[in-house]
């Protein structure tokens, strides 16, 4: 579960490149000739300058000089190419993943209804207002006027008031876009989508609707596949509803959200931003979480409320302790220490509750209770997620990017290559090599085979690397070097 970071151990630094080695080379090469030379030829009687004897070899000097200098020169470059591949992977892999992690959608207006007034800020330790001191407390309850009458036409009254809460901020928004209305309900009355797409054309005429009924399960997976990725604006609705028989209290919310593009955000405005969400293993949950305050969608010293559903008492207890080895700086104003059972509160409502956490995260953090954590568990999924008003924290860049390699290893590879095939021509066809023909063909050859050679050798060190970075971010040896 979690995230797992993609990162590789880090790799070896490539030997520096000594020109001390190169001279050794040469002057090695040149004494090993010289006393061929010496030994092969009887005392006294060294051969002279004019008789050609020293031309052979001082070719094949050239040759074996040129070999071994080549095999130096490419050995090192391939190290450094390894080096600054491996480097340059893992820095660009860790920023698309990092990118792709911090995915978010900022909050354009959310609305909580709740059985019970002042339930939500009882629970995280805030006093809620008196009806008689907001005007606007009537809306944030489920007492609505009129009969409470279970199933279809208690969903409609429910869905009625949120939609008139969230029609002048969805009016706000570009006319050109739709909307994508992701409805989520525990009744599974067959008419719900017509009576939601009559409220929707009556309250909001002329905007345009795409309306998708969620099962029973955890909306964080298609809040991480679908809605992130949506180029418009996404409403979700979450309601628990009376049905016939049942006595659970009430409850539903609507989030209006969309991309930060789509908006007039001005510069320094703070918004509430939903981010991607993290699956977790709920019996690691202190090693998860750990990633998650790893990952800084929100700074880790702004964390005030951690707010939990449907998880088991083990499950819990590690909450709690990963709440205190990671330090995290949570309200004290309630009595769990800023980690807060909803489910205990209010309720468990199953696969509501990833939308119903969400909504109450995002009004604790627009009422100025800093960044908010959600862990919810239903059905054998566990999820977590980030809501806040902050930027995440940066990231330092990597000190020690490397540059690109000379490429005297591919250079002498070519010089060589070119070497050996022009000297046997030579040594065919004399008279052409020497030719106006012939010096055009050698000049246009060194050009094709110099960038050729050290294109391929880069290529070739980059896909043996590559194959190599692959194994080391995904295999279980993890901290040795590649």
């Amino acid at each position: 579960m979690g995230w797992s970071i993609p990162q590789a151990p880090a790799p070896q630094k490539a030997v520096r490149w000594s020109p001390w080695v190169c001279l050794f080379i040469t002057g090695a090469g040149y004494l090993a000739a010289l006393a061929w030379v010496v030994l092969s030829t009887p005392f006294g009687r060294l051969p002279a300058l004019s008789s050609g004897y020293y031309l052979p070899v001082t070719g094949y000097t050239l040759t074996g000089v040129g070999i071994a200098l080549t095999i130096y020169l490419v050995w090192w470059e391939a190290q450094a190419l390894r080096f600054f591949s491996l480097t340059w992977w893992q820095h660009n892999t860790y920023r698309a993943w990092r990118a792709w992690a911090l995915e978010s959608l900022v909050m354009v207006k959310s609305v909580m209804l709740t059985a019970e007034p002042g339930l939500i800020p009882s629970l995280a330790g805030i006093q809620p207002k008196l009806p008689e001191d907001d005007e606007g407390s009537k809306a944030k309850t489920l007492n609505l006027d009129g009969a409470v009458i279970p199933g279809l036409n208690r969903f409609t009254q429910i869905c009625r008031t949120l939609l008139e809460d969230v029609a002048p901020s969805l009016v706000s928004l570009p006319a050109h876009f739709p909307i994508t209305v992701y409805l989520q309900t525990t009744g599974d009355e067959d008419q719900r989508q017509g009576r939601f797409e009559n409220l929707w054309n009556e309250i909001l005429p002329g905007r345009a609707l795409e309306l998708h009924l969620l099962s029973d399960v955890l909306p964080f997976e298609i809040w991480n596949q679908t809605v992130l990725s949506s180029p418009h604006p996404v409403l979700a609705l979450a309601l628990h509803y009376r049905q016939p028989g049942e006595e659970a209290a009430e409850i539903a919310t609507a989030l209006l959200l969309s991309p930060a593009g789509l908006l007039n955000i001005t510069s320094g405005q703070s918004l509430t931003r939903l981010f991607r969400a993290m699956p977790v293993n709920p019996e690691k949950l202190v090693d998860e979480l750990s990633e998650l305050k790893a990952m800084a969608q929100q700074p880790a010293d702004n964390i005030r409320l951690l707010w939990f559903s449907g998880l088991s008492d083990s499950a819990k207890q590690s909450l709690s302790t990963a709440a205190f080895t990671m330090q995290l700086p949570l309200s004290g104003a309630v009595p769990g220490g800023g980690v807060i059972d909803v489910g205990q509160g209010g309720g468990h409502y199953g696969s509501l509750s990833g939308w119903l956490l969400a909504g109450i995260a995002a009004q604790m953090a627009e009422q100025g209770q800093g960044s908010q954590w959600v862990v919810c568990e239903n059905n054998g999924q566990t999820w977590a997620m980030a809501v806040g008003r902050h930027n995440p924290s940066p990231q330092p860049p990597h000190t020690e990017l490397p540059g690109q390699p000379f490429p005297c290893g591919g250079l002498s590879l070519g010089l060589l290559f070119c070497g050996l095939v022009f000297g046997a021509v030579g040594t065919a066809w004399p008279q052409w090599l020497f030719s106006g023909w012939g010096f055009t063909v050698v000049l246009s050859s060194l050009l094709l085979v110099l960038p050729g050679c050290v294109l391929g050798l880069r290529y070739l060190i980059s896909r043996v690397t590559e194959s190599a970075f692959i194994r080391a971010a995904q295999g279980p040896a993890r901290g040795e070097p590649v």
